[in-house]
């Protein structure tokens, strides 16, 4: 197995991992708005707060997109926010959210690859 084979599964597995916790830090918002002390609105903007203050790695974070293609949380980028970002290509030409929403709704969850320089 490559060098590159074996980084890569590497940060599949951390990804997975920080993918995990981010899942677990969520739910506590979650859980406020099904006990009725928060609105799902509220939960929400929680949610996606806490999200986009996490980082890992060497600059690396957290989006979050919808079904629809809509990005609801960048840390990199907030003015992306609230914006379809389907039409978005890396820098090969692929669809990444395309891609990343299909792998999601197909298998429940997923790795994509794409080429994108963090800023």
């Amino acid at each position: 197995m490559s060098f590159k084979t074996k980084m890569v599964l590497y940060n599949k597995k951390n990804l997975v991992s920080i993918i995990d916790s981010v899942s677990s830090m969520i739910q506590r918002p979650y859980e406020r708005y099904k006990n009725g002390e928060l609105s799902f609105d509220d939960a929400k903007a929680v949610a996606l707060d806490w999200i986009k203050k996490v980082k890992y790695g060497n600059n690396n974070y957290i989006f979050v997109v919808d079904r629809d293609g809509v990005l609801l949380a960048d840390r990199a980028d907030p003015s992306l926010e609230g914006k379809n970002v389907l039409d978005f290509k890396d820098a090969n030409g692929k669809y990444i959210f395309k891609e990343i929403i299909s792998t999601a709704l197909k298998q429940g969850s997923g790795y994509v690859e794409y080429n994108f320089k963090n800023p």
